[in-house]
């Protein structure tokens, strides 16, 4: 229906499935592909331009996305370092309250 509404189809040579579930052991993949005539991918991939995983990815896995990201900034924002504004606490963020206090509070 979506595809007969909007026009789009699947391109098969870019699809392909991931087993999410199931033992390697059992050789899910290889029965797999053939009924959903798709290679079979894995985990980290790459959907519309970002990473995907299972699992936290490591830097090395983030950096290409991270190159992208920077080439895309001014060339002025991509090298300078991150400045803390007043109004945000350590972490960068917001805070929710103020921890000082005075002898003027007791």
């Amino acid at each position: 229906m979506f595809g007969e509404a909007s026009g789009l189809r699947i391109n098969c040579t870019k699809s392909w499935a991931i087993v999410t579930r199931g033992d390697h052991r059992d050789h899910d993949e290889e029965r797999i592909a053939p009924i959903l005539q798709r290679s079979i991918g894995a985990f980290p991939c790459k959907y519309l331009g970002l990473q995907l995983a299972i699992l936290s990815l490591t830097k090395a896995e983030w950096q290409p996305t991270l190159d992208s990201i920077r080439a895309c900034l001014r060339p002025s924002m991509a090298t300078r370092p991150h400045k803390q504004s007043r109004q945000t606490g350590p972490c960068g963020f917001s805070p929710i309250c103020s921890t000082r206090s005075s002898s003027a509070d007791f």
